[in-house]
């Protein structure tokens, strides 16, 4: 009977994991599907661009590779970032998005935007 009960419990365990998982899993693509860039260029100097993702749920840890479109990269946790162009023109910026969450899931997508360095 102790070995049932203990069946029962692991049994139940894992299936509130697996239901728990299977609702991040949701979340994290739904998170990924809203996410966008934005940027706005330092007043004081236009060629310094601050980027920013929208994220709507801070239940995830994101890590960001930003492609600055001029040959530079960086890869930082977190939705913010900033980057000094040494010329104006147009970039094509590209942020690879990973999420990850609690339950060993993770998610990952590639947005980008154009850019007009002043």
């Amino acid at each position: 009977m102790k070995k049932l009960g203990i069946l029962i419990f692991c049994a139940l365990m894992l299936s509130l994991s697996c239901k728990k998982r299977a609702e991040e899993v949701i979340d994290c693509g739904l998170e990924l599907l809203f996410t966008s860039i934005s940027y706005i260029a330092n007043p004081d100097d236009p060629k310094e661009i601050d980027f920013s993702l929208t994220q709507y749920d801070e239940e995830f840890t994101t890590t960001v590779e930003w492609l600055f479109g001029d040959g530079t990269s960086e890869t930082k946790t977190g939705v913010t970032t900033s980057h000094r162009y040494d010329t104006a023109g147009r970039y094509e910026v590209k942020a690879n998005i990973t999420l990850s969450g609690d339950h060993h899931v993770s998610c990952s997508v590639s947005k980008s935007k154009t850019v007009d360095v002043n």
